[in-house]
């Protein structure tokens, strides 16, 4: 099966079942009683984690995907049947983006996890809830919410505890498949994986997963290779090993410090247009600590708080080196010349980068010699991983600037956008030419006010007095007074993600 990480799909949630304005008619009851019923809410859009899935194939050819629409009100004071929500199962680490924003909606990360992308449109209220003792037969009822579309990326971040880095052909397939139930595809030529391989490993009695993915190359943060399209499916992985190929000494002595760069541009770059609901991202800075006699990277964002700079802790790696295809070379001599030559140049590369005093006997420490083809040394190797795993609590808080649905709509406001609207209005009749000089035209994107403009039955007396005491309980109304708002002028509703209509305009009558 193909691997599919990233897909562009199509949401809309279902519309809310309209009122009814009906009237009892029998014996018995009195004539006239209103009895029209409520109808039913629309369905929301939802996503569910599922973890026997692990790409996004099955959206990659429909693109639209629709929540059933709410049944309308009945007679006799019968309510409609609510819709059907429209339940959207994707892999563990799918990330849930808004395409026209690109903020983030959610990330599932729970076999089971449900999270709501869409909500659907509320019901109708019938005319049976409007009666009272001096109107005991309201002629007007609420329409049903209309339902709302999204157009959102799903970008998959597949979730590994531990991840293996390196160029192309340097063993990584080969050494997932000999330390886990992997099975990934070997061969002797560049670039053989060209999908992450994700398996599971069972060591010491603790379960934890291993991701290989495809071979990075320099300038793999900027695009150039394969490995960049696949960089973000290591970034929860809570311990990194740099897997190098003895076999190769000069040629590859520093590709784990060139790819380590390479990550650390890629977390820069995807962090350093985040900011925090209050403050704003400064920068984001790297530092390397030995803690326990392990490796670890800490990535730090700062923040612009409103008396001094405020540093949070973003994520904790910790940084193992794997020295692969021991038994192409089968000589203990030639490992150790290879290992003193690896560590003289990343105790250099630390110094400068992360100003980190590394010893070769601390790097000796977090170093193992294995070949995944004979499974020589991956024992101590797995075991290394599996009892720190157990044993330090890893960081993982990666401020994907999560929002609520409701956040994309338009902040309240009202704009005067006479210049630009009122000769479109004029030449489509809506406004009499000799009239428009007094008019002055306003654009608002209240959600509330939306709402209320697109549930009311408009037309009827009764249906008027409830919309304009409705806008009356909002700030709506004194606010448009003070920005300027006069009778007869218009208000042009904009209806935000309500899907299946148009903006309207309403004559301000206040």
């Amino acid at each position: 099966m193909k691997f599919y990480d990233t897909v562009k799909i199509n949401l809309h949630s279902g519309k809310g079942g309209n009122w009814i304005v009906a009237a009892r008619r029998e014996a018995k009851v009195a004539y006239g009683w209103p009895a029209g019923g409520n109808g039913g809410d629309g369905g929301d859009v939802i996503f569910v984690g599922n973890d026997d899935e692990n790409t996004l194939q099955k959206y990659l050819f429909h693109h639209d995907y629709k929540a059933v629409d709410g049944e309308p009100g009945k007679t006799k004071d019968q309510y409609g049947a609510g819709g059907d929500d429209l339940e959207l199962t994707v892999p563990l680490g799918t990330i849930i983006r808004d395409q026209e924003s690109g903020l983030v909606l959610h990330q599932i990360t729970q076999d089971g996890e449900r999270r709501t992308a869409l909500e659907g449109g509320q019901w109708g209220i019938g005319n049976m809830h409007f009666a009272t003792s001096t109107n005991q037969y309201p002629e007007y009822a609420l329409l049903g919410e209309p339902g709302r579309t999204r157009s959102v990326v799903l970008e998959l971040q597949l979730l590994a505890d531990v991840a293996l880095i390196g160029t192309p052909s340097v063993g990584k397939s080969t050494l997932i498949n000999a330390s886990s139930n992997a099975k990934a595809k070997v061969a002797a030529y560049h670039f053989t994986t060209l999908v992450p391989n994700l398996g599971m490993v069972t060591k010491h009695g603790q379960d934890f997963s291993m991701i290989d993915i495809p071979g990075l190359i320099e300038g793999a943060a900027d695009g150039k290779g394969l490995g960049n399209a696949f960089l973000r499916h290591i970034l929860k992985a809570h311990i990194r090993n740099f897997v190098h190929d003895l076999s190769q000494y000069e040629t590859w002595m520093d590709d784990g410090t060139k790819l380590l760069s390479e990550i650390q541009q890629f977390i820069t770059a995807k962090y350093e247009h985040q900011n925090d609901r209050e403050q704003e991202l400064d920068h984001i800075s790297y530092e390397v600590k030995v803690i326990d006699g392990h490796i670890h990277l800490l990535v730090r964002a700062h923040f612009v708080g409103e008396k001094e700079m405020k540093k949070h802790l973003l994520l904790d790696k910790m940084l193992l080196w794997v020295l692969n295809k021991y038994d192409l070379v089968n000589d203990d001599e030639i490992v150790e010349e290879y290992k003193h030559a690896m560590f003289q140049h990343v105790i250099a590369y630390f110094k400068k980068q992360f100003d980190a005093d590394l010893t070769e006997e601390l790097l000796g420490q977090n170093t193992f010699v294995v070949s995944g083809a004979t499974h020589y040394g991956t024992d101590a190797w797995l075991s290394k991983m599996s009892e720190r795993l157990q044993s330090h609590e890893f960081i993982n808080e990666f401020h994907l600037d999560l929002i609520e649905s409701e956040e994309l709509i338009h902040e309240s406001r009202i704009i005067d956008i006479t210049e630009e609207k009122l000769p479109q209005l004029i030449e489509e009749g809506y406004v009499e030419e000799g009239d428009s000089r007094f008019l002055r035209v306003w654009s608002v994107s209240s959600p509330d006010v939306i709402r209320a403009v697109y549930i009311t039955m408009r037309g009827k007396e009764d249906g008027e007095q409830w919309f304009w005491e409705y806008l009356k309980k909002l700030w709506f109304l004194d606010e448009a007074t003070e920005t300027g708002v006069r009778y007869g002028d218009i208000i042009v509703i904009d209806p935000g993600n309500y899907r299946d209509t148009e903006e309207r305009f309403v004559q301000w009558m206040r």
